[in-house]
């Protein structure tokens, strides 16, 4: 199995992971500032040169599960179950926030709101400062750092102190629920590549290439159709305006047991980005 690698934030040294590798949320928990936060890479070819800037090397590699140029997203399961092989994974929803008193330029406190340590590497955003229209630090984001039950803690500083009853939301590009039904593309985040990613667990996800992905049980469909997500897994596009939403392009003819099956698909679901206004 070839070996893909992600680097943490703040100029740490890149370590390795390989595809079928998964990793306990309190790797990242245990070291402030860390996250591996959803980063994208090329499978290499064998002896590509790896760079600490980023930089993939790209290549053609093949194996069981995908074939190809292939991009992938590092994401960690928070749906409450494990993900199994070939399952198509969306993310989560972003996190509202209300401060409920008076934090810092590096806390926002809400002690309704948060599961200690699992907002570590996530975004946080402050929508609206209470002490009037446009007031600092409204507009300003920061990185999440470090959690506990009521309060965020993050780098960098904002230029005034976040007030009770500040607005904030904090974005969860990498925290991930499995399909659960009808799905637009910008939810999705990939396919799993593990055998197992289990529950509050680091994986590799599929963003785009050639992948063997799950179809929902039953479903027939000819080789070049477009596959849309539902809940269990992907199936036949059969109208017109689904284009939005269509997540695959089925690689050959599937039959249709009346199981889940994993059939090789062009899967892609990287032109769409989350915005906020």
């Amino acid at each position: 199995m070839a070996m893909e690698w992600a680097s943490e934030p703040f100029g740490r040294k890149p370590w390795g992971a390989r595809l079928e590798d998964t990793m306990a949320d309190t790797f990242y928990t245990t070291r402030d500032g860390s996250s591996g936060e959803g980063l994208l890479g090329e499978i290499p070819k064998p002896g590509a040169e790896r760079y600490e800037d980023g930089i993939r090397g790209a290549g053609q590699f093949k194996n069981v599960q995908c074939h190809g140029p292939c991009w992938f997203r590092w994401g960690v399961n928070r749906s409450g179950t494990a993900f199994a092989l070939g399952e198509i994974a969306r993310r989560t929803a972003d996190l509202a926030v209300t401060a409920d008193s008076d934090g810092t330029t590096t806390t926002i406190n809400d002690a309704a709101a948060f599961v200690a340590d699992e907002e570590v590497g996530n975004l946080l955003f402050i929508l609206n400062a209470a002490s009037g229209a446009g007031a600092l630090p409204e507009g300003e984001w920061a990185i999440v750092v470090k959690n506990i039950a009521g309060t965020l803690t993050f780098q960098p500083a904002m230029s005034t102190a976040v007030l009770d009853t500040d607005t904030a939301i904090v974005h969860r590009l990498n925290h991930l629920d499995l399909l659960g039904g009808a799905i637009e593309r910008y939810e999705t985040f990939g396919v799993t590549i593990a055998t197992t990613v289990p529950d509050n667990y680091w994986g590799w996800f599929l963003a785009k290439g050639i992948v063997t992905a799950g179809t929902l049980a039953g479903e027939a469909f000819a080789a070049g159709e477009g596959l849309i997500g539902a809940a269990g897994g992907l199936l036949d596009s059969s109208a017109s305006d689904q284009d939005d939403i269509m997540l695959a392009r089925a690689i050959s003819a599937n039959t249709g047991d009346l199981v889940l099956d994993l059939v090789p698909v062009y899967f892609d679901v990287m032109d769409i980005a989350l915005t906020t206004t």
